[in-house]
C-alpha cells in the first residue's frame, strides 16, 4: 500500500536504519529496497553528510517535535534537488520509536519562482518605462511631433545605427528616400521635425529588426517604440532579450507544471491568478468559467464550498497573504472524505539585502491513499506491538553479537528478568552452564542459515530454577542476504513436559499392563483352544475307539467262524463228491434239484465266497487298527512311534475324500517315505496336525476344480478347463531324516497357491479364508502350537500363487535333547 504513495516515503528504527521504504523513495535515491533495508545513512553518504542527517534525526527522536525543512540533495545522477522533508516520531505500544518521513521534490517549484521573478522584472521594466507608441502607431506619433514643431535627438546613438526601410514602410512612414541608409545621428537634420524634443523630456528610441523583402535586407520599425528611459536603446534591447528568455522559460515552466503530479496554482502579489496546471482544475473540479477569470477570490470561494473547515482554510490563506515571506504546509479535509496536502511558498527575488515578493505558489496533492496507508501502517504497528506484548510467547530479538534488543512481557514472566535488566545483555544469562557449549554451536548455525529452526532447551530463570522451553528461531536477513540478527519465540513447556513425562510413564505402565493382559488373553485363548480341541479329539477318539470296538467284536466273531465254516464247506463238498461217485444215477427228483441249484457252479463259487469274506474281514480289522492308531487313547504321553503309521492312519480316515465322485475327480496321493527311526512325540496330537493340513489341501484342490485353475498351469485358456484337460489333483507327502537329528515332513499340493498377505496370517487364531460355516480358523493355529510348543519344532508354509502350497514340519527325533 505504501507504494501507492507518490512521494518518497520511509521509516527508520531507533538505530537510524531504514525498515520501510516505498518504490518512490528507492527511485529517488537510486537504490533498491533490498539495498536499503537494515542500512543507515553512513552506508551511502559521506561521513560529514551522514553526521548531519544523523543529528537531525536524533533530535526528532529525542524531542518528538515535527520537523519540516528544505535541503539540497544530489541524486544518483549527481543532479541537485531542492527537497521539502517532513519527519515525525512515532512510538508503538511497546515503547519502540520510529521516525516516519516523507519527501517532496520542489525543484520545479523553485524554478517556477525564478521564472516568476523574471516575469516580474520584465513587468517592472515596462512599468518604469513610459511607452508613447509602437511601430503601428509610429506615424501618428511622428505627426504629433510635427504638430508640436519638435525634432527628436539621435545624437546619443551609435555611429553604425542606420535606418534602412522597405519601400512599403517608407511609404507608410512618409519618409523621403534621402533618409534611406543614413545613420541615426543624422536623422535629426534630415527629418522635417522641430528640433526641441528635449523640452518635452521625451526621446525617440528606434529598435529595428532585419526583414527580407524582394531579395533586399531592410531594418524595419515593427518593434520600434517611443519610450521615456535614461538608458534609451540599451533598455529596449534588454527588454527584447528578456522577453525572448521569458517565452522560452514560460514554455519550460508550463511543461513542468503539466508534468507535475501536484496541482499547481500561481498567484501574483495582487492575488490575480497568473498560472495553473490542468491537475489543479481536475483536483478541485473547477469549472472553466471560474478558472478563466484568473480571480483568486472566485477560486477561493469554489474551494471553500468543498471543505469541512472552510473558516480554518480561509484564515490560513489570509494569514499567508498578510505574511508573504511565510512558507506553509498542512493538510485539509474535504467533505467527500478526501485529504489534500497543501504547500505554499512565496515567489521572491533578492536584490542585495532586500527581498521582493511577487506572489505565492500553491501546491495541492491528494494524499487520501497515503493517509489511509499511514493509518493502516500505524494500526498494523500498534496491533503488532500489542500482539508482542499480549502474546503468551516470549518475543526476543538478538543482534549478531547475541545481545538482546527486544524483550516483551511474556519473556519477563517466563524468565523473571525485566526488560531494563535484559536489554543489551547476552544470552548466557538464561542458559544453564552445562548447555552453553551447545548454545554456542546453535548460535553459529543461526548466523549462517537462511531458514528457521525449532529446538527444546533447558533454561534458567532469575531465581535459578530450571525450566524447559520451546524455541522457534529465525534469522533476520537484510536484502543483501546478510544475517543482522535473530528473532526468537519462546514458550515455557515445563508443566507440559512434566505432564508429558507423567503421561509417558502412564502409557508405559498401561502398555505393559495391556501387553500382560494380551499375553494372558492369548494364553487363555490357546488354553481354551487346546481344551476345546483336546475335548473334541478326546470325544473323537472315544467315538473312534467305541466304533472300532463295536466293529471289532462282530468282525472277530465272523473272522473266528470263517475257518470252521470253510472247513465244513469243504467237508460237505467232499461228501457230495463221494455221493456222486458211488451214486452216479440219483433218483429223478434229486436230479431235477441238482439242475435247479446249478450244483456244478455252486461247487466252484462257494469257496470263492468264503475267500472274499475272509478278505473283507481282514480289511475291517485293518480299518479298526487304523482307527485305534489315530485315536491313540492309550498313548496320551510322549513316546517313540512310527511317523509313517500316523500318516497312513490319517490317510485311511480321509480315504473317502480322495475318491472320485460326480463333482470332483480322484485326488492322487503320492507317498515318498524315507527310512525313519522311531520319533518321540505326542502321537495323537501329531496325527491331528496331519489331519488339519491334509484336510486343507483337499479343500484347496476341490476349490481349484471349481475355478478351473491349477498350480501347474494357471494360464490355461477357457476351452482347456474342462476336467478331461485339467491335470490330476495331487497331494505329495515326503519324509526325510536330516543331519540335525530332525525329521522333516513335507505335505504339498498342486492347488491355487496362497497369497503373500494371507501367508502372514495363516497361523493366527480364528483366521480363515473359507466361507462362513466351513471353517473356524483354528485348525492351523492349533497345528502351529502343537508343533512349536509341544514338540519344539517348526511349521512353515511355502507358497506362490499358481504354483501350489507346501507345509514343512520339522520336529526333533528326541524331545529330551531339544529341551
Amino acid at each position: 500500500m505504501i507504494n501507492s504513495i507518490s512521494d518518497p516515503f520511509f521509516v527508520k528504527d531507533r538505530q537510524h536504519r531504514w525498515v520501510i521504504v516505498n518504490d518512490s523513495y528507492c527511485d529517488f535515491v537510486g537504490h533498491s529496497q533490498q539495498e536499503l533495508i537494515g542500512k543507515s545513512d553512513y552506508d551511502f553518504f559521506p561521513q560529514a553528510e551522514a553526521d548531519i542527517f544523523w543529528d537531525k534525526d536524533e533530535l526528532i527522536f529525542t524531542t518528538n517535535i515535527l520537523d519540516e525543512n528544505l535541503d539540497i540533495f544530489a541524486d544518483a545522477q549527481g543532479i541537485d534537488h531542492l527537497l521539502c522533508t517532513k519527519k515525525s516520531c512515532f512510538e508503538d505500544e511497546a515503547g519502540n520509536k520510529f521516525l516516519v518521513g516523507s519527501i517532496r521534490d520542489i525543484t520545479s517549484y523553485k524554478q517556477a519562482d525564478e521564472v516568476f521573478s523574471v516575469s516580474s522584472k520584465l513587468s517592472n521594466i515596462t512599468e518604469t518605462t513610459e511607452i508613447i507608441d509602437n511601430s503601428r502607431a509610429l506615424p501618428k506619433g511622428l505627426e504629433e511631433l510635427r504638430q508640436q514643431n519638435k525634432e527628436p535627438d539621435f545624437s546619443r546613438y551609435p555611429e553604425n545605427l542606420s535606418l534602412n526601410l522597405s519601400p512599403c514602410r517608407r511609404e507608410t512612414l512618409n519618409f523621403p528616400p534621402s533618409l534611406q541608409g543614413k545613420g541615426a545621428r543624422g536623422l535629426g537634420q534630415s527629418l522635417p521635425f522641430p528640433h526641441d524634443v528635449k523640452s518635452q523630456n521625451k526621446e525617440l528610441v528606434i529598435a529595428y529588426q532585419t526583414v527580407q523583402s524582394e531579395g533586399q535586407r531592410y531594418h524595419d520599425l515593427v518593434n520600434s517604440h517611443l519610450v521615456k528611459d535614461s538608458q534609451q536603446q540599451a533598455v529596449l534591447v534588454e527588454y527584447e532579450q528578456t522577453e525572448q528568455d521569458l517565452h522560452r522559460t514560460n514554455a519550460v515552466l508550463q511543461a513542468q507544471q503539466e508534468a507535475a503530479i501536484d496541482a499547481i496554482l500561481i498567484v501574483d502579489e495582487n492575488r490575480q491568478v497568473t498560472s495553473y496546471n490542468q491537475k489543479f482544475c481536475q483536483l478541485w473540479q473547477i469549472p472553466p468559467q471560474i478558472i478563466q477569470t484568473n480571480n483568486d477570490r472566485q477560486l477561493l470561494g469554489w474551494v471553500l464550498d468543498q471543505l469541512v473547515n472552510p473558516e480554518e482554510f480561509l484564515s490560513k490563506v489570509e494569514y499567508l497573504y498578510q505574511h508573504p515571506q511565510q512558507t506553509s504546509r498542512d493538510e485539509i479535509l474535504l467533505k467527500s472524505g478526501k485529504i489534500f496536502d497543501r504547500y505554499s511558498a512565496p515567489v521572491t527575488r533578492k536584490q542585495g539585502e532586500v527581498e521582493d515578493c511577487y506572489g505565492r505558489i500553491w501546491y495541492f496533492r491528494d494524499v487520501t491513499e497515503y493517509k489511509q496507508a499511514e493509518a493502516q501502517l500505524k494500526a498494523s504497528q500498534q496491533r503488532l506491538a500489542l500482539l508482542i506484548q499480549q502474546t503468551p510467547l516470549a518475543i526476543i530479538e538478538w543482534n549478531t553479537n547475541f545481545q538482546i534488543q527486544t524483550w516483551n512481557r511474556a519473556a519477563e514472566k517466563i524468565f523473571g528478568h525485566s526488560t531494563e535488566e535484559m536489554l543489551g545483555n547476552c544470552f548466557e544469562i538464561i542458559i544453564p552452564e552445562n548447555s552453553r557449549k551447545d548454545a554456542n554451536q546453535l548460535i553459529t548455525t543461526f548466523l549462517t542459515q537462511q531458514g528457521g529452526s525449532f529446538s527444546v532447551n533447558d533454561n534458567v530463570t532469575k531465581d535459578g530454577k530450571t525450566i524447559v522451553c520451546e524455541w522457534y528461531n529465525n534469522p533476520l536477513v537484510d536484502p543483501n542476504g546478510q544475517v543482522i540478527g535473530v528473532a526468537s519465540m519462546v514458550l515455557d513447556i515445563t508443566e507440559r513436559q512434566r505432564a508429558k513425562e507423567a503421561l509417558l510413564r502412564s502409557q508405559e505402565q498401561l502398555r505393559q499392563q495391556t501387553q500382560e493382559l494380551q499375553q494372558a488373553l492369548d494364553k487363555l485363548q490357546r488354553t481354551q483352544i487346546q481344551l476345546v480341541q483336546s475335548e473334541k479329539m478326546s470325544s473323537l477318539g472315544q467315538l473312534v475307539a467305541g466304533v472300532a470296538h463295536e466293529i471289532n467284536n462282530p468282525v472277530n466273531f465272523v473272522y473266528g467262524n470263517l475257518s470252521p465254516a470253510n472247513q465244513y464247506m469243504e467237508d460237505l463238498l467232499s461228501l457230495l463228491q463221494l455221493y456222486q461217485k458211488y451214486y452216479p444215477q440219483p433218483v429223478p427228483e434229486i436230479q431235477d434239484f441238482v439242475e435247479f441249484i446249478e450244483l456244478d457252479f455252486l461247487k466252484l463259487d462257494l469257496p470263492q465266497i468264503f475267500n472274499s469274506m475272509k478278505v473283507g474281514a481282514d480289511r475291517i480289522r485293518d480299518i479298526v487298527l487304523s482307527l485305534r492308531t489315530f485315536s491313540r487313547l492309550d498313548e496320551a504321553e510322549m513316546k517313540a512311534v512310527d511317523i509313517h503309521e500316523g500318516i497312513d492312519s490319517t490317510l485311511m480316515i480321509l480315504q473317502n475324500r480322495f475318491k472320485a465322485n460326480d463333482q470332483y475327480p480322484k485326488i492322487e496321493v503320492i507317498k515318498e517315505y524315507d527310512k525313519l527311526p522311531l520319533v518321540e512325540c505326542y502321537a495323537g496330537q501329531l496325527n491331528q496336525v496331519f489331519l488339519n493340513i491334509l484336510t486343507n489341501a483337499i479343500d484347496v484342490l476341490e476349490q481349484g476344480v471349481g475355478s478351473g485353475e491349477w498350480g501347474e498351469d494357471p494360464h490355461l485358456c477357457s476351452q482347456l478347463r474342462s476336467p478331461q484337460f485339467l491335470p490330476m489333483p495331487k497331494i505329495r507327502i515326503r519324509t526325510q531324516l536330516s543331519k540335525q537329528n530332525q525329521v522333516t515332513i513335507r505335505i504339498a499340493d498342486n492347488g491355487l497357491g496362497i497369497r503373500e498377505d494371507v501367508q502372514k496370517q495363516i497361523f493366527d487364531p480364528f483366521f480363515t479364508t473359507k466361507p462362513i460355516g466351513k471353517g473356524t480358523g483354528m485348525g492351523l493355529a492349533i497345528s502351529y502350537q502343537i508343533i512349536t510348543e509341544r514338540h519344539s519344532g517348526s511349521l512353515q508354509c511355502i507358497s506362490q500363487l499358481g504354483k501350489g502350497a507346501e507345509f514343512v514340519i520339522k520336529i526333533p527325533l528326541n524331545q529330551g535333547r531339544s529341551r
